[in-house]
């Protein structure tokens, strides 16, 4: 008998044996690459602004405001110092907020330094790169309450006399000591990464565009070696 005859593909479709290389490919095509780790970051910023000292107090005081009224949640004031009628006039600003507000706030910066009739100088962002310090922290956290832990199972178990006792007992005051320490330096990082820093500088001035050329931009960042 002869043999069958080959089966026509339709039109737009593709045969098995013309689709065998591409299932073939897909099989030995290699996985995709991991994501790459996130940093945690703490961010800092400092902005120097010159004003002419009848609007520097008027200005630092709105921006004073602004913060307040958002609410701790959201931005608080740090510090505040301010002298407009020394030989040198100015103050200095410093605030802690929440990182999406900081930065909405830092925005107008320079059109409200230009609507006081002076201009934005400078303007300086850090990062700094605490995850090795987040990890080493909550490690170190982990470890003291897990031998404290195991010493309260063996103490359990084998009982021992007073003077043993004892010292158990200063071995988990010890621990206890360490886990203490561990936990606020790792809520100090992590409370450093979910806020973010911000230091306003107001100098006197005079009267300059506020998209004069000179304006500094710089961004550093601290990273770990």
């Amino acid at each position: 008998a002869p043999p069958p005859a080959a089966v026509a593909a339709a039109p737009g479709e593709s045969t098995p044996a013309a689709r065998a290389p591409a299932a073939d490919q897909a099989a030995v095509s290699p996985p995709p690459a991991p994501f790459a780790p996130v940093a945690q970051i703490a961010y800092a910023f400092s902005y120097v602004m010159s004003v002419p000292q009848d609007r520097g107090a008027e200005l630092m005081s709105r921006h004073e405001f602004a913060c307040v009224s958002a609410g701790p949640g959201l931005c608080q004031v740090i510090s505040a110092k301010a002298d407009w009628t020394g030989r040198d006039p100015g103050g200095r600003l410093e605030l802690r907020g929440q990182p999406e507000w900081i930065n909405r706030f830092r925005a107008g910066l320079a059109l409200d330094a230009q609507n006081a009739g002076g201009r934005l100088e400078e303007a300086l962002t850090e990062g700094e790169d605490v995850t090795r310090g987040i990890d080493a922290a909550s490690t170190g956290a982990r470890t003291a309450a897990s031998l404290a832990d195991r010493i309260r199972e063996l103490q359990a178990r084998r009982g021992g006399a007073l003077a043993q006792r004892l010292g158990v007992q200063r071995q988990l005051a010890g621990l206890q000591r360490q886990y203490d320490a561990r936990q606020i330096e790792l809520r100090a990082l992590e409370d450093r990464v979910r806020s973010a820093r911000l230091t306003l500088d107001y100098r006197q001035g005079g009267v300059m565009a506020a998209d004069s050329p000179t304006i500094t931009w710089r961004t550093r960042a601290s990273l770990p070696r």
